[in-house]
């Protein structure tokens, strides 16, 4: 069986006075077999806890399993389900599906020695409205947590590109650790779910959502530059990996924040390596948010895609709206990504934008890639902006 490592992993990242994050060292975490007295899971804390994980509440359990025979053996383990929650696969028997050799998740193969879960781990609690996986929320020894896995009732076409891209980001999710970038905790497969996708569950729900609120006062001294600067981390930490790890579908939607309002990227479905072996061709992510190279068919692309997405963002921070609403009410779609391609058309930021964000957002949303500033880059820039805003304030 392939395995990943431990010292293959990404290092944690801690913050430094300068603003910026930088390597912290890292325990490996310990290995997982299933296999200890009455199938206890070993390895991790005490108890069988997974490194890293609250258990929450040390109150005793009793767990009945189904035997091949008939019996039922009695195991004894943590209180995790409160009133209403369910474990997956409900009371039936979970056909967990380990050997992801045999079937069409064969490049999770090795993943499965870091990031494999068990599944009886897993307390669903409730779904949450999403556009094309199926999301829940629910609970992984203790601790709340995302579950994202693939929507069945999906048409045959989305259901195929939907499980390429829960796929992809579950590969791209093993090899990143910052801050600024939602916690990926494992994975599992089962007949009856397929992939199922752990990450940490951030309270604070989404950036589009929290811009959506108008009640809510944001100003750029405080909490869009705050949030900017987030995304920008996330950034500049994904383009310093070997390869590069290219994120091309960033937007307000993609960004997470905790009750605190700090900002955590997610929506790693479309993110792809880059290597100085391979070009990448092909549009990905919706059109308004798209870099002009993005969106042609054949066309080489780097990093700077996401540099332009970032600069849609910063517009969407400063006006609130969703880039283009009115013209993707009225113009087809084709037309507006020509429009798009040609830099005919370009998202803008509000009058009352102050003068060094609408700086910032011009280098980004250059229409020759070359022209656009790296991530690093830009986040000087919006450490230089946030000193000015504060001194006008």
């Amino acid at each position: 069986m392939g395995c990943l490592p431990s010292k293959h992993r990404q290092p944690q990242y801690v913050h430094v006075p300068d603003g910026s994050f930088r390597p912290a060292p890292v325990t490996p975490r310990q290995n997982f077999t299933s296999g200890g007295a009455n199938g206890t899971r070993m390895g991790g804390g005490t108890n069988g806890s997974r490194p890293g994980i609250n258990n929450g509440s040390t109150a005793p359990r009793t767990t009945t399993r189904t035997t091949t025979n008939g019996t039922t053996s009695r195991t004894a383990g943590r209180s995790l389900r409160a009133p209403g929650e369910r474990v997956v696969g409900g009371s039936a028997p979970i056909k967990i599906l380990d050997d992801v050799n045999c079937g069409e998740y064969v490049e999770l193969e090795q993943f499965k020695h870091d990031y494999w879960l068990d599944p009886n781990d897993i307390v669903h609690t409730r779904t949450v409205q999403s556009n094309y996986m199926k999301t829940e929320l629910g609970h992984y020894l203790g601790q709340p947590v995302l579950i994202k896995s693939l929507n069945f009732s999906a048409s045959a076409e989305d259901l195929a590109k939907n499980k390429k891209a829960l796929v992809s980001e579950v590969r791209s999710m093993t090899r990143i650790q910052h801050p600024n970038i939602v916690k990926f905790l494992g994975f599992y497969i089962t007949e009856d779910h397929g992939l199922c996708c752990i990450s940490e569950y951030m309270e604070g729900k989404t950036l589009r959502h929290l811009l959506n609120n108008k009640r809510q006062n944001l100003t750029w001294a405080k909490e869009k530059i705050a949030i900017a600067m987030d995304i920008a981390s996330a950034l500049v930490y994904m383009h310093s990996l070997n390869p590069r790890l290219i994120h091309r579908n960033i937007k307000a939607e993609k960004v997470l924040l905790t009750n605190r309002r700090e900002a955590k990227l997610s929506g790693f479905g479309c993110a792809r390596d880059r290597t100085f072996e391979n070009t990448m061709t092909a549009g990905v992510g919706d059109i308004q948010w798209s870099a002009p190279e993005l969106l042609q068919d054949g066309e080489d692309y780097d990093e700077k895609v996401d540099v332009y997405s970032f600069g849609v963002v910063l517009t969407e921070l400063d006006t609130r709206e969703i880039p283009f609403a009115n013209e993707m009410a009225v113009m087809a779609r084709a037309d507006i990504t020509m429009k798009l391609v040609t830099g005919m058309l370009r998202p803008a930021v509000s009058a009352d934008c102050p003068p060094c964000i609408k700086k910032i957002v011009h280098q980004c949303l250059q229409h020759d890639a070359s022209l656009r500033p790296t991530s690093e880059r830009v986040l000087q820039l919006l450490r230089d902006a946030r000193l000015q805003l504060l001194e006008i304030k």
